[in-house]
């Protein structure tokens, strides 16, 4: 068994994104390994930071690795119950009843018409979404899918991994 622990904090930061890099590295020769991400040092992940995780652990999954994720605290275990991203592994989905969670998903471009519907859904329709005009909606909707194709075309990804939290208090809460 090889077990990773998650450090205290992972933020959508040059911390973070640097600890998500190495920990992509150290999974790239796994092949046919019970992997254990531990969460027991954590007390703070990003709920976007699961689509980077996710991705890692897909492509993890793929060389024949068993991956499970231990010790989450009860409130990062709701929030990615809620955000879906334990259900990608195999864990449940339980419902967003604040409705503050943008779902965890897997894309392919040749989804084009799923992404558009699914960022309306998961933000453009929150009901803490600013109101803006149909075209202003539309040209957000535009933009956020072309930072979709600009990442299949010039990142050479053959699928689009996102996920998010946000607070309408403004202030994200310390787990």
């Amino acid at each position: 068994m090889k077990s990773f622990v998650i450090p205290n904090r992972v933020s959508s930061d040059f911390i973070g994104f640097n600890y998500l890099a190495t920990l992509n590295q150290q999974f790239e020769s796994l092949e046919f390994e019970q992997i254990s991400i531990d969460f027991s040092d954590n007390t703070w992940f990003e709920a976007n930071l699961c689509a980077v995780l996710g991705a890692i652990l897909l492509e993890a999954g793929d060389r024949f690795n068993e991956i499970t994720i231990v010790n989450l605290a009860n409130k990062q275990k709701d929030i990615f119950s809620r955000n879906h991203f334990l259900a990608s592994l195999g864990g449940v989905k339980i419902a967003d009843y604040n409705d503050t969670t943008i779902k965890y998903r897997r894309n392919k471009m040749s989804e084009d018409k799923l992404i558009k519907e699914f960022l309306y859904k998961e933000l453009i329709n929150k009901h803490d979404f600013p109101k803006l005009s149909s075209a202003a909606k539309n040209e957000i909707i535009r933009s956020i899918f072309e930072i979709y194709s600009n990442a299949i075309i010039h990142g050479d990804c053959t699928e689009v991994f996102s996920c998010g939290q946000y607070y309408p208090r403004k202030t994200p809460p310390p787990y």
